[in-house]
């Protein structure tokens, strides 16, 4: 019986591991990009095995942006609730922060096909409005 249990431990644990990533959703039905919405991020891209997490990056999973310009190949977001902690900030950076998202160097050349914003609409969702900080 130990060996049944050791073989299924296992097979549990590949499970496991293949359930931490997912492959990319159908971006019309996750995203809108317009002014105005509300966008958070809920799942992460790893460049260095070209796959998508199930979860957003540590310190990011909170935050909530508006969408403020739209362009071809960047989005203008406005930081409007938090915390929001990436992994090249030292510090939570507060509600009011501008930056300008695009699709990352990595992403572009693990995928040179890809579409402007095409990485944006696979880690980002929308949603009805920012929770208060």
């Amino acid at each position: 019986m130990t060996h049944g249990h050791t073989t299924l431990t296992i097979a549990l644990a590949g499970l496991l591991q293949a359930l931490q990533f997912v492959a990319p959703a159908n971006a019309a039905e996750t995203i809108t990009f317009a002014p105005g919405a509300f966008v958070m991020l809920y799942r992460d891209y790893l460049v260095d095995t070209d796959r998508f997490t199930i979860t957003p990056p540590k310190g990011e999973g909170d935050a909530c942006f508006r969408i403020d310009k739209v362009g071809k190949t960047e989005i203008t977001m406005t930081l409007i609730s938090g915390p929001y902690h990436p992994w090249w900030s030292d510090a939570n950076i507060p509600p009011g922060w501008v930056d300008i998202w695009t699709n990352s160097p990595g992403y572009t050349e693990n995928r040179p096909t890809a579409r402007p914003l095409e990485l944006l609409e696979q880690i980002f969702i929308n949603v009805e409005s920012c929770p208060a900080s």
